[in-house]
């Protein structure tokens, strides 16, 4: 009996056995549509956190039990559900949905929402379009791949800021950049101005890995980004990083990728003119008005500042004839090594990713460098079936060496630029004796050479990202989420000057260290629930604290005493300096959505700030939002209309708010300090002795939040079973009680009072468009356009304030002034008639020079452009065929201004291309002698007739100008040129483009090993084709770095057009 009860409990275990491997199997399968395969489908196990994803041909791999329920789901696609059986094989062929919007966005504070309940317009950008642009900064990444969205990049240096608006400028003093979210958490994404001289800094949104992310959202309007309150008046970028949800094994991914980057446009140079003034060749001299060079050669004499002797007319030297040097061979190929690890697993118990990158970047300008370090670690787990933690962890170091730009004796381009053509920057920049040689005889601006070896700014950044976060469901209508977490950098750099350096003879050392953090916590009690058959609701009641710190330190070093040792000791004249900032915001805040028939949604939102920078009676705000989106297609009445896939019209209003920057509402006392202009002057601690003053901006304990009113209405229609779809948005925000600084009579023993004092407002129009023109087995064709016209005016600012400078120079200046557009360009212009038509003087018994225009300095600035653009527009041509994918994306931007200053001075200095046909001969008479002046030198300037009468106005005669001039040294030394006297206006230049942003042609590799699961091998090409008028660098540039000074060129570093190779493996 005891042997077959234990036969049996064999037989038992046994068949237990066999029940367990049998619940517990692998299933295999291909995934396609009618057109052949589909990778990237995302199959789970239904009410488990197991989960995959198709590989490029289609084919998953998941273990599941027996009876479990398999999902199947693919934006654009309908849902299937297929039940495990005794098959271990389950082929699925996905048709696509009805239903076109059931993608998942995540929106304010972490709350997700399917796109089709939205109310307002929400754009995504793919992982894929991202990570494989050559960009060490994300933001420029998403130039061109929505619509509403402006991005400009300071310049082509590695490691140089990029400057975002979302539908124009809120503020007219204040930040006017987006808000920046990483897994529910704002972070730090500023920086990067840095004025008309010094370099190119990074914004800090460069220290993301785009290898890490795995979603973007951009927030646009007002009801997008109610929720965050005081710190997303300017839209939001919401950025989701990779876990390991939806895994059942464990995927390691790496991505290796190397680029060249090429110096892209820059402006044209003449060679055919020597050193020199009338003529006459003049060693060491400022400008390029020389004589031929083809009239010289050298005279091989003992000449220090050329190792090929003095230039001396043809016949009189050594017979070598002066060469001609071309200055643009000081840029170099710029190289970019960047190479990503990733590991990634998940499972019912929760999952994890882990990540780890190294870029390295030398920039096109010699000695220039970019690099960056990234690690992050995300973490879920299930502390029981109700309860789950997580916590995200990111550690990043960037590191810089940046080399002097713009307005700036040290400048590589303007020293680069004003250099003669017949001197040869590279043939020696430093003497034995450590003096400097370029083309000014040791005077004037350094050579590029010296300004790359000798001069830097090296930046070290070192920064942690860490959140904690938890949610806790107490029932299946009810959960309660938290997120709190801290971001946190130090920034330290090194600016330091060699001795005999032009701007610093005595050599300069500045070392500054800086850090700055944010505590950021979000509480949600979260409550979902079926009213009825036909009505859902949704409710999020939420709590926020935010605090921000900082602190810096600085001490400089003038006059150095040891050369080469750059200590701040090694001086007797030093200084050093301390600041210090903090404030802290708390909010409560509810968002109510309701769903009728999956048809119609209501969203309504409110959320109210305290904040620490404001007045204590006025540090209270309330900021609603509703929003209302209504999907007409789920109406009986279009069951019938094919061609009609889906249709949804939308309409939302807000109220959003920027806050005042710390510390406006008293005033505060600083190191006191004094200079001229014209010497350095004295500032204290001096002299063993301390001194404070009082600070110039009188503070005001009466500020109120800026205000911005916001309402956009909109449609998204989707057509032929979602082969193409339509979206369009009309938006107005309008934005009052803006913050600005407004000057009081000195007499109050201050310049300058805050108030809310301004007024702005921005509307216009976003139409984007996707297509699948063509989709076969093999072949597939899609498109994607964005359209952008709006415009950003300035309806106030306060009582005798006509305008506020926001960037530029003495003359010209970027300005915020009433009836135009926010940062107009205003400067001197020509005289011109009641028509807008330039004079052109007929009078010959004045000073002026008859058949050129006439200055009109006395009128002082006037407006002679804006940088904004009329409308933008981008088209993503993607073509696939097999393993084979080629995406195009073609960038338009129409309209909008440049101070191109550059070329202005260029041709003082008779180095710019257009002061090549300056050779003129004139008859006994004064008249030009057209048969010795070379046809292709006379010009006819555009005009009428005119002069200027005893009382300095314009007079026209109405006449079309026919005279003929050239434009000779005489017209470039004065009105042809900056330094001459010419007014600004004669520098503005349109700033149109229509340039190939991208190009991406990648091959998908077949599986050939069970251990590599994907592999592709891509290219990828940036900016390799520009058509523009702008006669400067690459007009996607600014002087000012990431600042609201937008539109100004003077001697800015050159963009760059890049060429990428990369392999992405996944095992």
């Amino acid at each position: 009996m005891k042997t077959k009860f234990n036969g049996l409990l064999t037989l038992i275990l046994a068949l237990l056995v066999q029940i367990s491997f049998a619940q517990e199997k692998t299933v295999t399968g291909k995934v396609s549509d009618a057109s052949g395969p589909l990778p990237g489908v995302t199959v789970i196990v239904k009410g488990t956190n197991t989960g995959t994803q198709t590989d490029f041909d289609g084919n998953y791999s998941i273990n599941a039990a027996t009876g479990a329920v398999l999902q199947y789901s693919y934006l654009g696609m309908q849902n299937i559900d297929k039940t495990v059986g005794t098959s271990n094989v389950i082929n699925v062929v996905m048709t696509e949905s009805a239903q076109a919007l059931e993608e998942v966005v995540v929106t304010a504070v972490g709350i997700s929402r399917n796109e089709k309940e939205l109310g307002y317009n929400v754009q995504s950008v793919a992982a894929e379009d991202i990570n494989t642009r050559p960009n060490a900064d994300i933001v420029n990444s998403l130039a061109g791949a929505t619509s509403g969205v402006q991005i400009v990049s300071s310049a082509g240096d590695a490691g140089a800021s990029t400057f975002i608006t979302i539908r124009g400028s809120a503020s007219i003093t204040g930040n006017n950049q987006p808000l920046f979210i990483v897994n529910g958490m704002p972070i730090i994404s500023g920086g990067g101005s840095s004025g008309t001289d010094g370099v190119n800094t990074s914004s800090r949104s460069i220290d993301i890995n785009p290898d890490d992310i795995e979603s973007l959202s951009v927030l646009k309007g007002g009801a997008a980004t109610a929720l965050y309150g005081v710190r997303a008046a300017n839209g939001a970028i919401i950025i989701t990083t990779k876990s390991g949800k939806n895994l059942s094994s464990k995927k390691i991914e790496f991505h290796t990728s190397y680029g060249i980057d090429e110096v892209s446009q820059l402006p044209g140079m003449q060679n055919t003119y020597a050193q020199g003034n009338n003529g006459v060749w003049i060693g060491g001299f400022q400008r390029s008005w020389g004589p031929k060079i083809a009239d010289l050669e050298f005279d091989g004499s003992d000449y220090k500042w050329d190792p090929n002797g003095k230039l001396v007319p043809k016949g009189t030297g050594n017979g070598n004839p002066a060469i001609a040097y071309d200055p643009y061979e000081y840029f170099q190929s710029g190289t970019v090594t960047n190479n990503r690890l990733s590991i990634s697993n998940g499972s019912d118990a929760g999952s994890f990713f882990f990540s780890i990158s190294n870029l390295d970047q030398e920039g096109v300008v010699p000695n220039n460098q970019y690099g960056r370090t990234t690690v992050r670690l995300n973490a879920t787990t299930k502390v029981s079936d109700n309860i789950s933690f997580g916590a995200d962890l990111a550690y990043t170091n960037s590191r810089a060496i940046q080399i002097q730009k713009g307005s700036n004796v040290s400048g590589v381009m303007l020293g680069l630029l004003r250099t003669p053509p017949t001197f040869d920057n590279s043939a020696g920049y430093e003497f034995p004796d450590g003096t400097q040689r370029n083309y000014r005889n040791g005077g004037g601006y350094d050579n590029p050479y010296w300004v790359s070896n000798n001069i830097a700014f090296d930046e070290d950044v070192n920064r942690f990202t860490g959140s904690a976060n938890f949610n806790i469901k107490f029932s299946d209508f009810f959960n309660i989420s938290y997120n709190g977490g801290l971001d946190w950098y130090n920034r330290r750099y090194i600016d330091q000057f060699k001795i005999n350096s032009r701007g610093f003879p005595s050599g300069y050392l500045g070392e500054y260290m800086y850090y700055t953090g944010i505590f950021n916590s979000d509480l949600l009690f979260n409550f979902q629930k079926d009213i009825t058959e036909d009505l859902n609701a949704k409710l999020s009641i939420g709590n926020n604290f935010y605090s921000t710190f900082g602190k810096s330190l600085y001490g400089d070093a003038d006059g150095l005493e040891i050369p080469d040792f750059y200590q701040l000791s090694n001086t007797s004249t030093n200084t050093t300096s301390s600041g210090e900032s903090q404030f802290r915001t708390m909010a409560v805040f509810a968002d109510l959505q309701l769903g009728y028939k999956n048809m119609l949604f209501l969203g309504l939102t409110g959320r109210n700030d305290w904040s620490t920078t404001m007045p204590e009676n006025n540090d209270s705000a309330f900021y609603p939002s509703v929003s209302l989106g209504f999907v007409f297609t789920e109406l009986e009445a279009f069951d019938d209309i094919d061609f009609l896939s889906f249709g949804k019209l939308r309409a939302s209003g807000a109220r959003t708010a920027n806050i005042a920057g710390p510390y406006n509402t008293s005033s505060y006392f600083y190191g006191a300090g004094t200079g001229d202009g014209w010497t350095n002057g004295v500032n204290f601690p001096y002299n063993g002795e301390t001194g404070f003053q009082v600070g110039t901006g009188l503070g005001n304990p009466d500020l109120k939040h800026e205000t911005q009113d916001s309402w956009e209405v909109g449609a998204d229609l989707r057509l032929f079973q979602n082969q193409l779809g339509i979206d369009f948005t009309y938006f107005e925000n309008k934005n009052s009680d803006l913050l600005m600084s407004v000057p009081i009579a000195s007499s109050t023993g201050f310049s300058s009072v805050f108030l809310n004092a301004a007024s702005m407002e921005s509307k216009g129009i976003e139409i984007s468009i996707n297509a699948t023109p063509v989709k076969t087995e093999n072949f597939k064709w899609d498109v994607t356009a964005n359209y952008t016209q709006f415009t950003n005016i300035v309806t106030g600012l306060a009582e005798g304030v006509d305008n506020v400078f926001l960037g530029g120079f003495t003359v010209p200046q970027v300005r915020a002034v009433v009836g135009q557009e926010y940062r107009s360009i205003f400067g001197n212009d020509w005289y011109r008639d009641a028509n807008g038509r330039v004079l052109i003087n007929d009078d010959p018994t004045d000073s002026y020079r008859d058949g050129y225009p006439m200055p009109n300095d006395a009128q002082g600035m006037v407006p002679i452009g804006d940088f904004n653009a009329d409308w933008t527009a981008n088209i993503t041509n993607t073509v696939a065929y097999k393993n084979f994918t080629l995406s195009a994306l073609i960038d338009i931007k129409q309209g909008g201004m440049m101070y191109n200053g550059t070329a202005f001075a260029m041709n003082y200095m008779g180095t710019s291309k257009r002061t090549e046909n300056r050779e003129v001969y004139y008859t006994p008479e004064g008249t030009i002698d057209f048969d010795l002046t070379p046809a292709e030198n006379i010009v006819v300037m555009d005009g009428v007739y005119g002069h200027v009468d005893a009382a300095g106005n314009g007079v026209s005669s109405g006449v079309e100008n026919v005279t003929p001039v050239v434009q000779d040294e005489d017209w470039f030394e004065g009105n042809g040129s900056n330094f001459g006297g010419g007014p600004s206006v004669g520098a503005m230049e349109p700033a149109d483009w229509v340039r190939l942003r991208n190009i991406t042609l990648s091959y998908d590799i077949p599986k050939f090993s069970e251990v590599v699961k994907e592999a592709q091998i891509y290219f990828t090409g940036k900016n390799l084709w520009i058509s523009t008028p702008y006669t400067g660098v690459d007009p996607e540039t600014n002087l000012g770095g990431a600042t609201n000074g937008q539109g100004m060129d003077y001697f800015n570093n050159p963009g760059t057009k890049s060429y990428l190779l990369g392999l992405k493996v996944t095992f």
